[in-house]
């Protein structure tokens, strides 16, 4: 962290920082079975040419936000000029309309094209979008090459270079002000983080269960202002909820009344140490700058957590 963050008032609370995004990080490969949540479609996909006759509105809209907001592409092609090819368009529920893009750079790729697909309302606003895949070169191989010095007996092997497929973040929701990107949940017995106290003295910390048959669920969360304005965070209680795939529900555990110091001399599992800071508190997030930290919630033991709901501000919604 520096020290141009802004540490929210919790123990050790998360902080908002603004260095540059997206980041250069691979991701990892989106799994058939996971989808973020979305209506249900109410009538068959429709042609490039059917799309445009009957949702006109929509897919400019589509077509013009993605032109504009080439963030999920990645650092390979947030700066290069995109092609973008209606493949197809259906009406969901909720008077959303779904458009399926392909996408691919203008000049000087072959291979095959990206993918995504972005929901708008009836007023042309992007209510969510999500990558289905990446573009990818068709010549995934550069050949070895040998250089022969003067001495004949001396030669360099040129490394194999792999040209790896980037992957798309599945755990990555942009909705209209802010994205919200989620590692997988963890559950157990009671997690532990280190920070210091208000005096300035590094303190180790502890969260355990207050009920009979539960345990600690949590999950380390990202929050990136995609705005050219000044975005308010009001992060507590009510701005975050997950459910298990038995329905039960969970608002986020508050810190300021769940947090203590361990007793002494407990002996404590390393493995159950959160690297991240508590995500508490309120935040003023500007152009570019980003917010990370854990959430944190107690959840019947043997739960597994189905979808994670995120409402301060935005709304967005992440299915595991």
């Amino acid at each position: 962290m520096t020290d141009e963050q802004t540490k929210s008032g919790v123990p050790g609370g998360a902080q908002s920082s603004n260095p540059p995004i997206p980041t250069s990080e691979p991701a990892e490969e989106p799994e058939a079975d996971e989808q973020i949540e979305a209506p249900q479609a109410s009538e068959s996909k429709i042609s490039e040419d059917e799309a445009w006759k009957n949702f006109p509105n929509q897919v400019q809209a589509a077509i013009t936000y993605a032109g504009e907001n080439k963030y999920d592409y990645g650092p390979k092609l947030r700066n290069v000029d995109i092609d973008h090819t209606v493949v197809s368009a259906a009406a969901m529920s909720d008077e959303i309309t779904r458009i399926v893009l392909d996408y691919r750079p203008t000049t000087k790729f072959k291979g095959k094209s990206g993918s995504e697909y972005l929901d708008v309302d009836a007023d042309g606003v992007i209510q969510a979008r999500r990558q289905i895949r990446v573009p990818k070169e068709s010549m995934p191989w550069v050949l070895v090459g040998l250089a022969t010095l003067s001495v004949i007996a001396a030669a360099v092997i040129v490394p194999l270079i792999v040209f790896v497929e980037e992957k798309i973040d599945t755990k990555f929701v942009a909705g209209r002000t802010i994205w919200v990107r989620s590692t997988e949940p963890r559950i157990d017995p009671y997690l532990t983080y280190d920070s210091v106290d208000t005096a300035g003295t590094p303190r180790k910390w502890i969260i355990v269960p207050e009920g009979e048959g539960t345990e600690i669920a949590y999950v380390d969360l990202t929050i990136d202002n995609q705005t050219s304005g000044v975005v308010s965070l009001a992060i507590d209680t009510d701005s975050v909820e997950v459910t298990t795939e038995d329905g039960i529900s969970a608002r986020p555990i508050d810190i300021f009344e769940r947090v203590q110091w361990p007793a002494e001399g407990a002996e404590l599992d390393p493995r159950l140490n959160v690297l991240t800071l508590p995500l508490w508190g309120d935040f003023v997030l500007g152009e570019s700058q980003r917010l990370e930290g854990f959430m944190a919630f107690e959840v019947p033991t043997g739960s597994k957590i189905d979808l994670l709901r995120w409402s301060a501000t935005d709304t967005a919604t992440i299915r595991y």
